[in-house]
Parts: C-alpha cells; structure tokens; sequence
C-alpha cells in the first residue's frame, strides 16, 4: 500500500489533463480537466494505469469520476 509520501510522488505520473479526486493506496479516482475524446481518454486512462501497475504497485486501479 501507498503511503502519503508516495502519493504525492505518484501526482508526477499523472498526465495534464486530470486531477486526482481520491486516492486510498491502491484506488486513485481521476477527473477530467478538459474535454478528450472517448477514444483518447481511454487510452490515455489504460496507458497510466499500466504504467503506474509496472512502476508504482502492480495492484494500482485507475477509475475515471463518473459523470451525470
């Protein structure tokens, strides 16, 4: 599990275009800062998730915050 420490070095991965919402070790729920197509967001979406399982923690989760 994450601790805040590495939390805050995990913000570094994050792309431009979001923001973390909640956070809690394995779980980190983002929001989109600007519009993205569908197409581009989820690739953007499974490229970090991948990348944050292979570099950070292999349990790490990436959830989009859901809209509507």
């Amino acid at each position: 599990m994450l601790t805040q420490q590495s939390y805050t070095s995990l913000k570094s991965y994050l792309p431009p275009e979001v923001e973390v919402v909640s956070f809690n070790g394995t779980k980190l729920t983002l929001r989109m800062l600007e519009p993205m197509p569908t197409a581009a967001r989820g690739h953007m979406l499974l490229k970090l998730e991948e990348r944050l399982r292979a570099e950070v923690d292999p349990k790490m989760e990436v959830f989009l915050e859901p809209k509507g």
